[in-house]
């Protein structure tokens, strides 16, 4: 049992500190939150196959380059957070309600799906002995997908405002 003040193990390493910590799970939630956006974009949710195929496979992807991204809590917050903040910030609160609960079973199902394609990212890499990217180049890798994911939210945000999604 490690009490505080005793050196990290080496295969502990890269989670201790702000950045092993939150900044890489916090982004791969983020950036997996654009998985969202993505699905319902070309596939139209759970209920099409396509939406499914780019929630994992995209999330697979990021297990693949990330690796394990971390504590699980903040990956689960950072794919939350734009979603929760457009949904704050939203002003015609009324287009959520007209969507109906649907919309939560679908969003609730993706992130199923997201984490499902995390994991098999991470089985299929360790077996085929990809290494995941090195810590700086990971947070650009992410950093660049959460700005895009970031900018799929606020086009579903402008959308929702102009009243054509509803």
């Amino acid at each position: 049992m490690s009490r505080p003040g005793d050196p990290v193990p080496p295969e502990d390493a890269r989670y201790a500190g702000p950045i092993g910590g939150f900044v890489v799970p916090g982004l791969t939630g983020i950036a997996a939150s654009g998985l969202l956006v993505a699905a319902w974009a070309v596939g139209g949710g759970a209920e099409s196959v396509v939406g499914p195929v780019a929630l994992v496979g995209g999330a697979l992807l990021l297990g693949l380059v990330v690796g394990n991204p971390g504590n699980e809590a903040v990956v689960l917050v950072g794919t939350l957070l734009p979603g929760a903040l457009l949904l704050a910030l939203e002003p015609h609160h009324g287009c959520i309600a007209r969507l109906g609960p649907l919309i939560f079973l679908n969003v609730g199902v993706g992130i199923g799906l997201m984490f499902l394609g995390l994991i098999v990212g991470l089985i299929v890499g360790r077996r085929a002995g990809i290494q995941p990217l090195r810590r700086p180049v990971a947070v650009g890798v992410l950093a660049a997908a959460a700005l895009l994911a970031a900018s799929a939210w606020v086009a579903v945000g402008a959308r929702l405002a102009s009243g054509t999604v509803c």
